[in-house]
C-alpha cells in the first residue's frame, strides 16, 4: 500500500470562554500557538503543517517566524469546521485537527493516528485517549473523558466522570481525550456538512456531532498525555515543565 501523505492543521480562535487571549500567552518567552506549531513542525509527520486562525495577531505571529497561516473570517462553530473549510487547498490523504492550545504534542501521539488510518482502510476518523488515575482530572470538567466498546470505538464523550462508578468496591478504567482528531479528507468534509448536533452544544465536544450521526470514531491508547493549556493553572504547570526540562 503507498504512503499515505498527511497535513497537520491548526485552528487557532483567540476568544475562549474559560481563558481569554490564552494562545498569546507566552511559556518561556514564546506564545502557546508558537509552542504547538513548532511542536508539530517538529515531528516531520506531515506534508503540510498551519495553523488556520480569524485572527490577525495569531496570523502575524506564525507569519513573522516564516510559519504557514491561513487567515478565514467565516464565522464556524467549532475547529474542526474550521481545518475543514480550508481542507480543500491541500493535496493529501489525512488531514490532522490538533488543537492549539497542545504545545507539547509530540510524535508519540501523533504516529500512532497516522499508522491507524494507513493500515485500516475501513477507518475513517482516529482519535488518541490516556489512562486517567488521577481523581482530580477525573473529576475536571476541562478533561474530556470517553467510554469505548471491545472493538475500541468511542460510545460516548462527557466532561463528567464516565462510567459513573456505582460500586466503589469494583475497579473502573477511565480514559481521557487529548484534541487531536485524524482524518480521512472525505470524512472531514462530510464532518463540516453534518448539522450540529444537541449533544454537541450540551456537552461543548464537537466529536459529539459525529457519533450523534451514527459514524465510527476509533480510540487509540497513548501514553504521552502532554500539558494542554485550558486554565492559567495549566500555564503555571506549563511554564514548570519548560523550566525543568531545559
Amino acid at each position: 500500500m503507498p504512503e499515505l501523505s498527511a497535513t497537520a492543521l491548526i485552528p487557532a480562535r483567540l476568544q475562549s470562554s474559560r481563558f481569554p487571549n490564552k494562545l498569546l500567552k507566552n511559556i518561556n518567552g514564546k506564545p502557546i500557538v508558537l509552542h504547538t506549531y513548532e511542536s508539530i513542525a517538529a515531528t516531520k509527520l506531515f506534508k503540510n503543517v498551519a495553523v488556520v486562525t480569524d485572527n490577525q495577531a495569531i496570523h502575524d505571529i506564525v507569519n513573522r517566524i516564516g510559519g504557514d497561516v491561513i487567515l478565514d473570517s467565516t464565522t464556524y462553530s467549532c475547529g474542526t469546521d474550521r481545518i475543514a473549510g480550508v481542507a480543500h487547498q491541500f493535496k493529501t490523504d489525512l488531514i490532522l485537527n490538533i488543537q492549539a492550545d497542545e504545545p507539547f504534542i509530540s510524535a508519540q501521539v501523533l504516529k500512532p493516528l497516522l499508522n491507524t488510518l494507513s493500515d485500516h482502510t475501513n477507518i475513517e476518523f482516529v482519535s488518541p485517549m490516556f489512562k486517567l488515575v488521577n481523581r482530580e482530572q477525573i473529576q475536571d470538567k476541562n478533561t474530556v473523558k470517553v467510554v469505548v466498546n471491545s472493538k475500541g470505538f468511542a460510545m460516548y464523550f462527557s466532561r463528567c466522570p464516565i462510567p459513573m462508578q456505582v460500586d466503589i468496591t469494583k475497579s473502573v478504567k477511565y480514559w481521557g481525550h487529548i484534541g487531536v482528531y485524524a482524518f480521512r479528507k472525505q470524512a472531514l468534509l462530510d464532518f463540516l456538512s453534518l448539522p450540529k448536533t444537541s449533544l454537541e452544544k450540551t456537552e461543548s465536544i464537537e466529536c459529539l456531532r459525529w457519533l450523534e450521526n451514527g459514524r465510527l470514531l476509533k480510540m487509540i491508547e497513548v501514553t504521552h498525555a502532554g500539558i494542554k493549556i485550558d486554565t492559567e493553572e495549566d500555564l503555571n504547570k506549563a511554564k514548570m515543565y519548560v523550566k525543568v526540562k531545559y
